[in-house]
């Protein structure tokens, strides 16, 4: 199972689905430090383990953002703290399959989220949609980079 967001964008004009996601924050030390910030903020949600997925470039012809996206397993659950903003932010858990489907029918058309789902489902076949439904909860978890300096 996976937490999936759903929250109004107005950029968009619409409730938009997404993999838990944020911003760097000056007190986050790294992407990582700002994911795991996220994720609990967001949905609760602590992990044990976290593993790099990469790094997409969402816009790479008008602005230098980044998106940093990661695999959070071992999950535990905790006490909501939504940030500022996320007072509609609504959290789903739906299986693997589920959000791969809303992926490949762009309902899911956040670039860094879409980048994360699909690099987890062709890199590991443990997370595959066959294998949907084992109960094992994952968060993949785009988090963008703060400005860029020319360093990865």
């Amino acid at each position: 199972m996976v937490p999936v967001t759903r929250q109004y964008v107005y950029t968009h004009d619409a409730r938009l689905w997404r993999l838990p996601t944020g911003g760097m924050e000056p007190e986050d030390a790294d992407p990582a430090a700002a994911a795991r910030r996220e994720l609990r903020e967001q949905t609760a949600l602590t992990a044990g383990c976290w593993r790099s997925l990469g790094t997409v470039h969402g816009a790479d012809s008008a602005t230098d953002h980044r998106d940093h996206a990661f695999l959070a397993t071992d999950l535990t659950a905790g006490t909501p703290e939504p940030g500022p903003g996320e007072a509609d932010l609504e959290v789903e858990w739906l299986p693997f399959a589920r959000v791969l489907d809303l992926v490949t029918d762009g309902q899911l058309a956040h670039a860094a989220s879409a980048f994360a789902v699909l690099t987890v489902a062709l890199r590991d076949p443990r997370w595959s949609a066959r294998r949907a439904g084992t109960g094992v909860a994952w968060a993949p978890f785009p988090v963008p980079s703060p400005a860029v300096d020319g360093k990865d």
